[in-house]
């Protein structure tokens, strides 16, 4: 089904279930944009989460989190909401008969941005965004603690990790034979180290006839 907001697009089996994943604990999730064919793009369409009491009048409903971008069948999306999570709620149970079972909008979000559902304690926050999305939803009845959450959830998702520290080196090696450099790579030692045959360069600067040597000379 084309046009349809995550939430009806799941009601109406247009979305596989395994392409929609339920927050049960705090975490990281990637979507990729609505529009594509779950078949043919694999990952996760949507995200949702129990969200009892969420509208006065209604016992139960569920919180969707989705990304929509300007292509397929949204292609003629409005500019405003161009590459933006969005944040609905699937009113499932209702108790006021005229009312349907319908879907209402919270938010629309960009990169950065982020979301309280107040009364599930839950924060939605966009990580980052780019052909598809990474949010990062937690939970909790103290809210701040939660905002606190995503926003480091999302610099563990977004960041790449540190490169590992450069070895340290623990030999002295050139071939300059400070000193006399005529000296230098002419198949005899002469570096004053152990095995050396003359002390006309520096420790450690005939490698090419030494090889690497200790950072520290021995002692004599």
């Amino acid at each position: 089904p084309g046009r349809f907001t995550a939430p009806h697009r799941r009601q109406l089996g247009g979305l596989p279930p395994e392409t929609v994943a339920k927050v049960t604990t705090s975490g990281v999730y990637q979507l990729r944009s609505l529009h594509e064919i779950p078949a043919e793009s694999g990952g996760r369409s949507a995200v949702y989460f129990d969200c009892p009491n969420c509208i006065a009048e209604y016992a139960y409903g569920d919180a969707f989190i989705s990304f929509r971008a300007p292509m397929g069948y949204d292609e003629d999306l409005p500019a405003t909401l161009h590459n933006k999570v969005f944040v609905h709620v699937l009113r499932n149970q209702y108790s006021v008969a005229e009312y349907a079972a319908g879907t209402k909008l919270w938010a629309t979000l960009g990169e950065g941005e982020g979301y309280v559902v107040e009364s599930t304690g839950h924060h939605i926050r966009v990580c980052y965004v780019g052909e598809g999305s990474i949010i990062a939803v937690s939970s909790g009845t103290d809210t701040e603690i939660a905002q606190d959450h995503t926003a480091s959830l999302c610099t563990k998702a977004v960041l790449p990790p540190a490169p590992p520290p450069s070895p340290v080196s623990t030999s002295a090696c050139s071939n300059e034979c400070i000193g006399n450099a005529d000296y230098a790579s002419d198949s005899m030692c002469d570096d004053g180290g152990p095995g050396s045959a003359f002390s006309a360069c520096e420790y450690g600067t005939d490698c090419a006839d030494c090889g690497p040597r200790p950072l520290s000379p021995p002692s004599p």
